[in-house]
């Protein structure tokens, strides 16, 4: 990575990271969330018999990523009609 992206600065929810940061905040724990969604977003969820047949964590972390996701792209909504 140049120097130019190490600087780049990334917005995350409120705070505001150097790109060359991000690597700081993300753990293993993040990384199975991240593809517990991604596969639930592809294959819906993994044990066929709806929400009944997943864990109560399971549905936590579909929810908080789905959460995420969704307030990015309505603050990226937002950016785009203020910049318009």
């Amino acid at each position: 990575m140049n120097n130019y992206n190490q600087d780049k600065l990334i917005k995350a929810g409120d705070r505001v990271v150097k790109l060359s940061e991000v690597a700081d905040y993300v753990t293993g724990d993040l990384w199975d969330a991240i593809r517990a969604w991604k596969n639930y977003q592809r294959f819906g969820l993994p044990h066929g018999g709806g929400m009944v047949g997943e864990t109560a964590d399971y549905i936590d972390v579909i929810n908080a990523m789905l959460d995420t996701y969704n307030a990015w792209q309505s603050d990226r909504y937002k950016q785009r009609r203020e910049s318009s």
